[in-house]
C-alpha cells in the first residue's frame, strides 16, 4: 500500500482502516499543511516514536512532519532529547499520550496530553490536556496565544502612556506652584471612562497576520521591553505636551478655563491614542473600522466628555464648565 504503508498489515482493508483511524481527526489539515503552518508560525515539529518505521514513514509523508523512529525510543530517550532541545535555547511543546511520555511531558516547557486516548499518567504530567486529540488545535492555540499576549501588551502600553502624561502634567504645574490641572473627580472620570473603554477595545483586537510569522517569544524576555518602554514614554510626553499647551492657553483667560481645557485635552488625546495602541503598525494599515469595539469606545468616550463639560447639571460635578466660563 503506497509503497511502504501496506507492509505489516494482513490486508489492504486493515491498512485502510488504520489510515482512517489515524487521520480521522486531521480533516482540518490537508496533506503537508501541518509543516507549512508550523513554518509560518516559526515552529519546528517532529515525531519521536518507537513504532514501525514504515508505518511512520507514511504518516510522516502525509503530515509533512519529520520523524525519528527506533526500538530504543524509551521514556529516557524522549526526556533526553527534550532536555537537549531546551539547552539549545528552544521552547519545547511536547505532545504525548502514553505512560512512557511522562518525563518528556514533565520536562517540556508546555506538555500537552491527549484527552481522549491519553493515559491518566500522561494527563497528570501535562500542563494542557487536548480535549479533541487534534494537532490543529495546538496550532490554533499558538496563534490565539500570540494574539492575546500582543493585545495585553498594547493595552498596558495604552494605560501606562496615558497615566504618564497625567503625571507629567501634574508635575509641570506642581513644581512651579501653579494650580493643579485636574481635580480628583476628573481623574476618576479619566480612569473609569477614557482609560477603561479603549483598553477593553484593544483587548478585543483581532489577530494580526504578522504575529504568526514572528519567532516564538524568549521566555526570559522582560514584559516591558525597550521598544515598548520607548513607545510609552514617547506617547506620554506627546500627550502631556498637548495637555500643557491647552492648560496655558486657557489659563491666560482664567485658572478654571485652563483646568477645564487641560482635562478635555487629556481625555480626547487618550481616546485618539487608543487607536495608535491597537497595533505596532499604522492605524491606516490596520484599518480604522477593523475593530468596531474601538470605534464604540471612542464614541462613548466623546459622548461622556461632552456631558461632562457642556451639560450644566453634570459639568458642575467635574469642574469643567466650558460653556459657562
Amino acid at each position: 500500500y503506497d509503497g511502504n504503508f501496506y507492509t505489516g498489515f494482513q490486508s489492504w482493508r486493515q491498512a485502510e482502516e488504520f489510515k482512517t483511524y489515524c487521520f480521522d481527526d486531521l480533516k482540518e489539515l490537508p496533506v503537508g499543511l501541518n509543516e507549512k503552518v508550523c513554518k509560518v508560525l516559526n515552529m519546528d515539529s517532529f515525531i519521536l516514536t518507537s513504532g514501525h518505521e514504515r508505518v511512520w514513514n507514511f504518516i510522516s509523508d502525509y503530515l509533512g512532519v519529520p520523524y525519528f523512529a527506533g526500538v530504543e525510543m524509551s521514556a529516557e530517550t524522549k526526556f533526553f532529547i527534550t532536555k537537549k532541545l531546551q539547552e539549545a535555547g528552544k521552547t519545547v511543546i511536547a505532545y504525548g499520550d502514553g505512560m512512557n511520555d511522562y518525563y518528556m511531558l514533565k520536562q517540556a516547557d508546555v506538555g500537552v496530553a491527549m484527552g481522549i486516548t491519553g493515559t491518566d499518567v500522561a494527563k497528570e504530567a501535562a500542563a494542557i490536556v487536548l480535549a479533541d486529540d487534534n494537532f490543529a488545535t495546538i496550532i490554533k492555540s499558538v496563534a490565539n496565544g500570540r494574539a492575546i499576549y500582543a493585545n495585553i501588551k498594547n493595552a498596558v502600553k495604552f494605560l501606562l502612556s496615558g497615566n504618564l502624561a497625567a503625571i507629567i502634567a501634574v508635575l509641570c504645574t506642581a513644581i512651579p506652584g501653579l494650580p493643579t490641572p485636574f481635580t480628583a473627580v476628573q481623574l476618576l472620570f479619566i480612569n473609569l471612562l477614557t482609560d477603561s473603554l479603549p483598553a477593553i477595545a484593544i483587548s478585543m483586537e483581532k489577530a494580526d497576520k504578522s504575529l504568526l510569522s514572528q519567532k516564538p517569544r524568549n521566555t526570559g524576555e522582560s514584559f516591558l521591553t525597550k521598544v515598548m518602554s520607548l513607545g510609552i514614554v514617547t506617547g506620554g510626553v506627546l500627550i502631556a505636551a498637548a495637555v500643557m499647551t491647552a492648560y496655558f492657553i486657557g489659563s491666560a483667560v482664567s485658572a478654571e478655563l485652563g483646568c477645564a481645557m487641560a482635562f478635555s485635552t487629556l481625555c480626547i488625546s487618550r481616546l485618539f491614542h487608543g487607536f495608535n495602541c491597537r497595533s505596532d503598525k499604522s492605524i491606516f494599515k490596520v484599518g480604522l473600522t477593523s475593530n468596531r469595539f474601538s470605534l464604540l469606545a471612542f464614541l462613548a468616550g466623546i459622548i461622556f466628555l461632552v456631558l461632562a463639560v457642556f451639560v450644566p447639571g453634570v459639568s458642575g460635578l467635574f469642574s469643567a464648565q466650558l460653556m459657562n466660563i
